[in-house]
């Protein structure tokens, strides 16, 4: 173990089969977190995880979600945790533009286009990436997802 590390974000292969190890190892100092959009997070709450860092479009639902477990509320987490996660999947279907987007939705950008490879001087093969833009329809579906969870948003 090294000795100064406190945190670990665990999110390659299946991290439910080692966060056990994890803790025993470091006698529960090392703090586990995981990622994968906090697909699995009430899963991981349950097998002692600290916590998950999903993309920030929809942070505090999975804040709503982490509060009500650790309150002891865990069927009205586990609710919530389903609204998050169906959110999750309508937002995903739009890639990387889509979690952008949700963020202009909610007001926290102005924009969600980032600067094209063009018009940085540098070729798509030497960056190795592409700016997509999100249809009109996207946009609209976005847009009804967010005004639906605006109830259950804190920001």
């Amino acid at each position: 173990m090294i000795p100064t590390m406190r945190h670990v974000k665990d999110e390659v292969g299946d991290p439910l089969q080692r966060v056990g190890s994890l803790r025993e190892k470091s006698h529960d100092e090392i703090k586990v977190f995981s990622g994968n959009h906090g697909r699995r997070m009430i899963e991981e709450l349950e097998a002692g995880f600290s916590g998950t860092m999903p993309a920030a479009g929809l942070s505090d639902l999975y804040a709503t979600t982490f509060d009500l477990w650790q309150a002891g509320k865990r069927d009205e987490a586990r609710d919530s945790h389903a609204r998050t996660i169906e959110a999750l999947n309508t937002m995903l279907r739009y890639g990387m533009e889509g979690m952008k987007y949700v963020l202009v939705a909610r007001g926290v950008f102005n924009t969600y286009s980032v600067p094209t490879a063009a018009s940085r001087g540098l070729s798509e093969a030497k960056n190795g990436s592409r700016n997509s833009a999100l249809a009109d329809e996207g946009k609209h579906t976005l847009d009804a997802l967010v005004a639906a969870l605006k109830p259950n948003l804190k920001a």
